[in-house]
């Protein structure tokens, strides 16, 4: 737990009073992908093992990171913690991102901070990602993305097959190349390159 006490810390630092969000209930819509995600850390943590048995402990690491698992035990610990220290702390009703993205939209936050980039469907108005302990970060700001209802992000680049799309649309085709809550299409999603 001392990593995310650490960056807290850190947003305390610059002035930033953060709200911490965690997920809710889980949805049953998810449950292949939960499913598969456990598979994955399963098969991850074996291999750590046979890495491990091998002497080769540094290659073993990685694979142990990819299998860690946050238990409800650690998460109660945490918010236990974060409530000792004054932290505000809310339980979405389901997923922490859309809870997120409400908070933002309604005006209650001023950013969302996450890793999981997914969230850009969710429309938040300014996200932080990729926050390094020293404080660096990328931020992506919607109306960066959108001029009006045009996604301004791809005509900057030059591709104008896509410089139309609309927020809309963006949503349709990142839901269409892969999503959490139903398989992937077979040879579906954007061609790059």
């Amino acid at each position: 737990l001392s990593f995310p006490l650490k960056m807290i810390k850190l947003l305390q630092k610059f002035n930033i009073k953060p709200i911490c969000v965690f997920d809710g209930m889980h949805l049953n819509a998810k449950s292949a992908t939960e499913n598969g995600r456990s598979e994955e850390k399963r098969k991850n943590k074996k291999k750590g093992e046979q890495l491990d048995k091998q002497g080769n402990h540094e290659e073993a690491k990685k694979f142990f990171g990819k299998s860690m698992t946050i238990s409800t035990k650690m998460i109660n610990l945490f918010i236990d913690i974060l409530q000792k220290i004054g932290i505000e702390v809310i339980i979405a009703p389901y997923e922490a991102d859309s809870q997120i993205s409400y908070l933002c939209k309604a005006g209650l936050a001023d950013f969302g901070v996450s890793e999981d980039s997914d969230i850009t469907v969710f429309g938040w108005p300014t996200l932080v990602t990729k926050l390094q302990p020293a404080g660096e970060c990328a931020v992506i700001r919607i109306n960066e993305l959108w001029e009006g209802d045009k996604f301004k992000a791809i005509k900057d680049k030059g591709i104008k097959d896509l410089s139309t799309l609309s927020h809309n649309e963006f949503i349709y085709i990142c839901i269409m190349s892969g999503w959490d809550y139903l398989p992937s299409m077979e040879r579906m999603g954007l061609k790059t390159g």
